[in-house]
């Protein structure tokens, strides 16, 4: 009993290393575990902005390629006659 006991007396600086070293595992464990939770949070926000910045991008261009068609359109047309155009101020006048 006495050689059973002091053998594990003699473990014992061992075991607590052992143990030691398993709880400083857990807690790093932990520690990644929380700093991925938050960098994928963090990247479905960015990725949210990203979005939505691309949506109003697209909203921008498709506003400026209908500008840039009319503006063609209105380069195409003849110019206006000269009745045409003493025609539209007394137009604007009457109303």
């Amino acid at each position: 009993l006495f050689v059973v006991a002091r053998h594990a007396e003699e473990n014992y600086a061992e075991r607590q290393e052992y143990l030691g070293s398993l709880s400083h595992g857990a807690d790093e464990m932990c520690a990644i575990h929380e700093g991925l939770t938050e960098g994928h949070r963090f990247y479905k926000v960015v990725l949210t902005e990203l979005r939505k910045a691309s949506e109003k991008g697209a909203e921008i261009a498709d506003l400026r390629e209908a500008e840039r068609a009319t503006l063609l359109r209105r380069m195409n047309e003849p110019p206006p006659t000269f009745t045409q155009a003493t025609a539209q101020p007394a137009a604007a006048h009457a109303a």
